[in-house]
């Protein structure tokens, strides 16, 4: 019964949502975000998915690391840094072979590394290189450090999707690449969207050499190779 009632309460509340009027003030949209769209995040990556399924995981990143950057699983080397934004619960980074300086950032980053399924991908990481912030805020200690920033099916899960794209911008040197995956629509709990498709392909063509550019790929709207400018 205490189930069902739990059903019943998130579905009147995702109706009532449908006929709310929508953040538009800062405020507002953190205060949704921190309310409504970090829980469902937390209990999506709670329950079994595709992170959960090493056949499905690395089938993913093979397919954007490897066919959409042009990248080897031996393409870094030791002195280089890579930075995960917005990695979810299961470290993407580890594609990739050797003694690479990896970096994870995530707002839910210490939730996500108690997820059970989850838990032992993540004992052999340093400390200092798990993040837990949200991706609004930047990591100054690796600001114009990195050789490589990964930002895959993010950027529409954020209250603040301008700032996180000006941090990307930030962490890579110039020359690095960048990864970059997202979907544009607002459809529901944990997706606000990106609510100005000009102002983000502006953005994207002063700051970066688009190498590739790619709509509908491995379920995002839109996938991009691009190097730092």
């Amino acid at each position: 019964m205490a189930g069902l009632l739990t059903k019943v309460g998130r579905e009147f509340r995702r109706i009532a949502r449908r006929f709310r009027r929508p953040p538009t003030t800062p405020a507002e949209k953190l205060r949704e975000w921190r309310s409504i769209h970090q829980p469902f995040e937390l209990r999506f990556h709670q329950g079994e998915n595709y992170r959960w399924d090493d056949k499905q995981f690395w089938g993913q990143w093979s397919e954007v690391f490897g066919t959409l950057m042009g990248l080897t699983k031996s393409s870094f080397n030791k002195g280089q840094v890579l930075l995960d934004v917005g990695c979810g619960s299961r470290p993407a980074l580890d594609w990739f072979e050797g003694r690479v300086e990896r970096h994870f950032l995530d707002p839910l980053l210490d939730q996500y590394r108690q997820i059970d399924a989850m838990r032992g991908h993540w004992q052999d990481k340093p400390s200092a290189t798990l993040i837990s912030q949200p991706a609004e805020q930047l990591a100054e200690h690796l600001a114009g450090r990195c050789d490589f920033v990964n930002c895959w099916n993010v950027l529409d899960h954020t209250y603040d999707w301008r700032q996180i794209l000006d941090n990307l911008r930030a962490y890579a040197r110039p020359g690095a690449l960048v990864c970059l995956g997202t979907d544009f629509q607002s459809h529901g709990d944990g997706h606000p969207g990106i609510d100005d498709r000009a102002w983000f392909d502006r953005f994207v063509e002063t700051h970066f050499e688009i190498v590739a550019s790619r709509p509908n790929y491995t379920g995002r709207e839109i996938a991009m190779q691009l190097i730092r400018r």
